[in-house]
């Protein structure tokens, strides 16, 4: 329903020195809606908000303005502006990609969603009955390591609970169930919280729940609530431990799970728990009631393990597989080939061998008791690490922990994208179960805006997926499948330029190419090919290994030869250099002479890092980067299709002084969260604190060229949940010239009130006037792009207490997209988090009600409101929008 205004302006005044300009908006509201209203000088910026997001009935009121701005300064006499909007934008789920719950968002009894965020499913098990299945995720964020759930249960019946891994036990790796527990084996390495200061090791660790419930169980004498250490030792001493470690080293392990593995298998029978510790070359034997060790055996390179039906052990010691009795003692070997890089296996009820063998095999091979080969399920060398879904997903990659149901139905995980866990029956391909992918963390959920049926995902901890999405019956199929190394044709390259830092992005058209944009890397995207092609960035030449643009770590060549420009620059931490990339000779590696080290025209090098501040890269619509303070104009494709890039043709931007703490007389102003943290607080980036914040994003307006800003800094605030972990937040926009059009937004204290963020995220988009940014806690919030006013609030706010459902959004949701769907003409916007990726329906944008009308501010022959002290005009002074130094 269309809204109708009308605006009375009611002046009064006194021409005397003590007396209190004041100016009564009077509005009268047809109907109910979220208010928000502005005073603008001739020039259109914002000088003072004076409503944000009020909740109002249809009817008349009065907003009186004291004549300042937002500083509480006096403002001179003259014309100004009335500016306001009415809004009532709402959303409606539609669908929910990458995570097989059922629902597959969190529900109030705790049955929806899935598992944990981090890595992949390492391990699988069933219990006596055969029936129910447990699946373990290397590492939690919200969502639970390990689960539990009974295939044939149906909605709602299908998990039937989750259980947490404490971030102090580190990674999970296996997992053993005797019917009353659930045992899970975990690696703490010297990264983990809980960790002896100073102690770089690698920790052993064992924990367990109750298998009907899911209730921690950690109650062996001397443990306490805690797990049983079964193992401490330096990681330094690791390699020279596990010899044959490079045949598990693969690039997801690398990335995701150090090189902290020691404690590889687990058992349990009536008696005892039987853990393998890899690298020590150990099975350990711990009685099961007092968790105290029995006995040690050494088994070189000991890996996978499952008890047999007559009692004994089936242990994998390197490429083979031992027997050893429930006393330690070693009965031989049972299979000595045939076996490539085994990892781990289960025994089904007829006493065959389920092994998950990786390697050139990437199968589940099944042998008999006695070990003879009988089936092999996938095929040889596995299926491909990128391409089309529909002909990859009847085959393995990197398969981890087998469980095999009563009925000989093989539920396996892999450690590669799409982090999924597959199923055979009769060693045919039946379904999978897939998720949840840990994105909205500094990961993208974008839609293909010329096509939105195209939704990509990027996830932990560089896979990328897309989806084919039917907005009409709110349903979607898995498309494509890219892993973490660069794929194109079907190959792959380990050295690729295609790596790690995937953050930020979009989907970009020119020449009747596609590409997809992530922090300064440029891929083409040809059907179910995804190929490197550009890149561009900067680094600390004094620190080769501390690359913030992504793939730039893959250069060291480059960075051993010192480019001859590079030596006008100063010494000391602020030495940067600047690089592009193009894959000239299309293998996707970058060679020497394919980098161009240019600099910035008007560079000094000096206060560089002031440009830094966390800014992830945005590429308009003309695949120009707007990116650190520059905009880095694209000049074009070269014959092989790669985009054009240099740092010599940078302009700068002019830099947004929205975060600088320099002047203690601002800080009041700037620094809304009145934090005790001093100004000059030092963070992690070389040289201490960057004066213009951090988690900055930007975004150029496709109207007139100004820019939108969003920053916010870290440090140890007020505030609830996210809000605690800033000191600042701010929102604006500066014209091309860097002067403030209008600035808004501030950190919440408290519980958010309408136009505050607990901790901005990032600006997600433009879509008919509104601006979209994401807040960490799981809201996107909504302002004018023209008028900075606040039009609302997008799912449900966490920190109020809501009930788990599909309006949730789960913490950290940082960045992601609003988007117009031209299939429909509907408004969308993505909400990754640690579930999977949401689409809403965005309702409301088009009946958002915008008015202005003038008002002068000290007209003659008014009356006076009564003094109030604290605003009181003073003869001469006059004061202007806040001063803005423009710096290139």
């Amino acid at each position: 329903m269309k809204r109708q205004w009308t605006i009375a302006i009611v002046l009064t005044a006194l021409m005397a020195t003590s007396a209190v300009w004041a100016v009564n908006v009077q509005v009268e509201a047809k109907t109910a809606g979220s208010l928000s209203l502005g005073i603008y000088d001739a020039q259109d910026h914002l000088l003072r908000t004076l409503i944000s997001g009020r909740k109002v009935e249809a009817g008349v009121f009065e907003i009186e303005w004291d004549g300042k701005d937002d500083l509480g300064r006096d403002l001179p006499l003259g014309q100004y502006t009335v500016k306001g909007l009415v809004a009532n934008l709402g959303w409606e789920y539609q669908l929910m990609m990458g995570n097989a719950g059922q629902p597959p968002y969190l529900n109030s009894d705790g049955t929806g969603g899935w598992g944990g965020v981090w890595g992949h499913v390492l391990d699988a098990a069933t219990d006596s009955t055969g029936k129910n299945v447990y699946l373990l995720w290397t590492m939690e964020e919200g969502t639970p390591a390990l689960i539990k759930v009974d295939p044939a249960g149906g909605v709602n019946k299908f998990k039937l609970w989750g259980a947490h891994n404490s971030w102090s036990w580190g990674n999970c790796q296996a997992l053993a169930t005797d019917g009353e527990y659930v045992y899970i084996g975990n690696n703490c390495d010297g990264s983990d919280p809980g960790q002896t200061p100073g102690k770089e090791t690698t920790k052993a660790l064992i924990w367990r729940v109750r298998a009907d419930s899911g209730e921690f169980a950690n109650n062996w004498p001397g443990a306490g609530l805690n797990p049983l250490t079964i193992s401490e030792i330096s990681k330094d001493a690791l390699p020279s431990l596990a010899p044959s470690w490079e045949m598990y080293d693969h690039p997801t392990r690398r990335r995701s799970r150090g090189f902290g593995l020691n404690l590889f298998g687990l058992a349990v029978d009536e008696n005892y728990i039987y853990c393998t510790l890899r690298a020590e070359g150990k099975l350990v034997i711990l009685d099961k009631t007092t968790g105290a060790r029995i006995k040690e055996v050494t088994i070189a390179n000991a890996g996978g393990l499952a008890m047999a039906p007559d009692g004994n052990l089936y242990v994998l010691s390197g490429r083979g597989l031992i027997k050893v009795s429930p006393a330690g003692a070693v009965l031989g070997p049972v299979i000595q080939r045939g076996l490539m890089a085994p990892y781990d296996l289960c025994v089904d009820t007829k006493g065959n061998l389920w092994i998950s063998d990786q390697g050139a095999a990437m199968q589940v091979k099944v042998f008999s008791p006695t070990g003879q080969l009988l089936q092999t399920i996938g095929k040889r060398e596995g299926r491909p690490l990128g391409g089309e879904w529909a002909k990859m997903k009847g085959d393995l990659l990197y398969p981890t922990g087998p469980a095999v149901t009563a009925d000989g139905t093989l539920y396996v995980g892999e450690e590669c994208a799409p982090k999924r866990v597959a199923i055979f029956k009769d060693g045919q391909w039946a379904d999978e179960w897939i998720g949840p992918l840990a994105s909205g963390c500094a990961k993208v959920d974008i839609a293909d805006e010329a096509d939105p049926s195209d939704v990509y995902q990027f996830y932990y901890p560089d896979d990328l997926v897309r989806y084919r999405v039917d907005y009409a019956n709110k349903t979607h199929v898995l498309d494509a499948v890219w892993g973490y190394f660069g794929v194109a044709q079907g190959r792959v390259k380990e050295d690729s330029i295609y790596g790690s830092g995937r953050s930020g992005g979009q989907i970009r058209h020119l020449d009747g190419k596609t590409f997809l944009c992530s922090y300064g890397s440029f891929y083409r995207v040809e059907g179910y090919n995804l190929t490197p092609c550009a890149n561009l960035g900067w680094g600390f030449a004094q620190d080769p290994n501390w690359m913030w643009a992504s793939a730039l770590a893959r250069l060291a060549p480059a960075w051993k030869t010192t480019p001859a420009n590079l030596g006008q620059y100063p010494s000391g931490p602020q030495w940067v250099a600047f690089h592009t990339w193009r894959d000239r000779n299309g293998d996707w590696e970058a060679q020497e002479e394919e980098m161009d080290w240019d600099t910035p025209p008007g560079n000094d090098n000096e206060r560089f890092s002031e440009r830094l501040s966390g800014l992830r890269p945005y590429v308009d619509d003309k695949m120009n980067v707007y990116a650190w303070g520059y905009k880095i104009p694209c000049q074009g494709l070269d014959t092989a299709g790669n985009p054009i890039y240099s740092w010599s043709q940078a302009e700068a931007l002019s830099l947004r002084p929205m975060g600088v703490l320099d002047d203690p007389s601002a800080a009041n102003w700037e620094n809304t969260s009145a934090s005790n943290v001093p100004y000059d607080a030092p963070l992690d980036l070389p040289g201490g604190m960057p004066p213009y914040g951090r988690e900055i994003s930007c975004m150029p307006d496709p109207d007139d060229g100004g820019i939108y800003w969003e920053a916010d800094y870290e440090g140890k605030g007020k505030g609830l949940g996210w809000a605690s972990s800033g000191i600042f937040a701010r929102l604006g926009k500066t014209d091309k010239q860097g002067n403030w059009v209008w600035m808004a937004s501030s950190k919440a204290l408290a519980f958010a009130k309408p136009g505050q963020f607990y901790k901005p995220g990032e600006i997600a988009g433009i879509v008919k006037g509104l601006l979209f940014v994401t807040d960490w806690n799981g809201q996107m919030r909504v302002w004018d792009k023209d008028t900075g006013l606040y039009a609302g609030s997008l799912f449900a706010d966490g920190y109020k207490g809501p009930m788990p459902n599909e309006n949730l959004v789960a913490v950290e949701y940082n960045e992601a997209h609003a988007f117009l769907n031209r299939l429909n003409g509907q408004v969308y916007a993505t909400a990754g988090d640690g579930e999977g990726m949401k689409i809403f329906r965005v309702n409301g944008v088009e009946e958002v009600e915008r008015f202005t009308s003038p008002v002068t501010l000290g007209a003659a022959g008014q009356a006076a409101l009564p003094r109030r002290r604290s605003s009181r005009r003073r003869a001469g002074r006059s004061a202007s929008y806040p001063p803005v130094t423009t710096t290139t």
